[in-house]
């Protein structure tokens, strides 16, 4: 199974989160098709953990020879300053 990272967007921002989207690309070069459970996805940013998403995508089929696009999104909670 070989995955491509297509995109990248912010979906929506507001003082209290910021929701962000990567498209990613799965291809399966098998002649048979593989069953994918994405449960959970975390982003990275300089070795530390940003965001987590819980995409629930279960039994994504790949047909052999062929490609999917799925589009996870991510909410990052901004902190709040109190003075």
């Amino acid at each position: 199974m070989n995955f491509a990272l297509l995109g990248f967007r912010i979906h929506k921002m507001n003082l209290q989160e910021v929701q962000f989207a990567v498209k990613l690309r799965c291809y399966n070069p098998t002649k048979t098709p593989i069953a994918l459970d994405v449960n959970q996805v975390l982003a990275n940013y300089k070795g530390s953990a940003i965001a987590y998403s819980t995409p629930d995508i279960k039994g994504l089929t790949v047909g052999a020879g062929s490609t999917q696009e799925l589009e996870i999104k991510f909410q990052v909670v901004t902190l709040k300053c109190v003075k």
